[in-house]
């Protein structure tokens, strides 16, 4: 996993006046969690009728769970791309335990982990996309707030809350002494000023205290702690920035946990934005069931398609897109809806976000310690260049 701890967080050298929170929120989908199940025969009604709903709210980008669930009958051909998985099941001994589900981490972020896995109920189901934490942060964030900074507790009560006295200490003065961006500028030949954004906009961030030892949020302190697996053993507080829609920018771990380092993220969310992809820049979203589309309208308004650079050139093509369930599926398969026409328009929007960036695959953070190796190689490979060259440089002299 990539790490998000502080350090690498900086103003966008350009972007457009709106702030990077409400950027976010109006145009950064998240990403799909996998939800793998393994069963063999019918399931249980609660289970089916549990399994039909996720299908049907997860049908539109923005709106419930950002999950895809995939379904699998032991007593068939498993699919290529589970086979591993379902091996790891078997080796484990729990293929008895069947209906399991395997909970994977969005396909492009590449992770060699699982979200979490376990027997499949209608309440471990109900657990895994929804807590009151979550549900919080999701009704704070579309109400307005820029961002709210979770605070894993770790136990003691003396340094869990003398973290949130330094917290709120020092949110409570960014709220009063950072401003809005006010200078428009241009990026990629789309001009947007704050006079496009509506009334009501503001900077208010808050903290949300969440116990490691809730039952009710182990599938979501799971999902916080995967963003930084050295912080697992810490008995220590550490602090999540959630923002967006419900997109984890970064975690401070308690040792890092100062002013400066506050003032930077808190500087950045309120910064303008980049206006670049999500995939450029450094996050991980949340496992979460939110309609992020009621935040109350858009501030950021689109231009007319004849007003954008080169749309004079642009010819439009049509096609047909299928929903149609594929030949044979099995009766789980059909209890989980085909994905809309609108998400796979917006899928087919993303591909060609990212290939007009002229990155085929996804930017993501790299791990401290990876990012010193790969300054080291940098440096290094600059220094063989620098001694290839006098070489060369030397011996042509020579000939004189």
């Amino acid at each position: 996993m990539a790490a998000l701890t502080v350090g690498w967080v900086a103003r966008p050298a350009m972007g457009c006046s709106v702030p990077v929170f409400r950027y976010a929120l109006e145009r950064w989908n998240p990403d799909f969690y996998q939800i793998a199940i393994f069963h063999k025969g019918p399931l249980k009604d609660d289970v089916r009728t549990a399994l039909e709903k996720v299908g049907k709210d997860a049908s539109g980008w923005g709106e419930g769970p950002n999950v895809d669930v995939v379904a699998v009958d032991t007593g068939t051909t498993i699919p290529q791309d589970l086979s591993d998985v379902w091996k790891h099941i078997q080796a484990g001994g729990l293929a008895e335990s069947l209906p399991f589900m395997v909970v994977r981490f969005p396909e492009m972020l590449q992770m060699p982990l699982d979200l979490t896995s376990g027997t499949l109920t209608a309440a471990n189901l109900k657990a895994l996309l929804e807590s009151p934490a979550r549900t919080e942060i999701s009704k704070r964030i579309r109400g307005g707030h820029s961002a709210v900074w979770v605070l894993l507790e770790s136990g003691d009560d003396k340094k869990d809350g003398a973290a949130e006295a330094l917290l709120a200490k020092t949110l409570k003065k960014l709220q009063q002494d950072l401003k809005l961006p006010e200078d428009s500028t241009v990026d990629a030949g789309v001009e947007m000023t704050i006079d496009e954004v509506a009334t009501g906009l503001r900077v208010e961030f808050s903290i949300l205290r969440v116990s490691r030892d809730n039952p009710e949020e182990k599938y979501f302190v799971e999902n916080l702690l995967d963003a930084e697996p050295t912080l697992r053993g810490s008995a220590d507080p550490a602090v999540y920035v959630v923002f967006g829609r419900g997109r984890l920018l970064t975690v401070i771990p308690h040792e890092d946990l100062n002013e400066d380092n506050i003032g930077a993220i808190a500087e950045f969310l309120v910064g303008p934005c980049s206006c670049m992809v999500k995939e450029q820049n450094p996050g991980l979203d949340l496992l979460m069931a939110a309609n992020w589309n009621d935040y109350g309208g858009d501030i950021i308004q689109e231009r007319p398609l004849t007003d954008l650079p080169g749309a004079a050139d642009f010819t439009p093509t049509t096609g047909a897109v299928s929903n149609a369930a594929p030949a044979g599926a099995g009766e789980i398969d059909k209890a989980v809806p085909p994905p809309s026409a609108d998400r796979v328009r917006k899928l087919e929007t993303r591909k060609k976000q990212l290939a007009a960036s002229g990155s085929s695959k996804p930017q993501i953070p790299v791990r401290s310690e990876n990012r010193l190796f790969l300054t080291l190689m940098t440096l290094a490979t600059f220094a063989v260049v620098i001694v290839v060259l006098g070489t060369v440089l030397l011996g042509k002299r020579r000939k004189f």
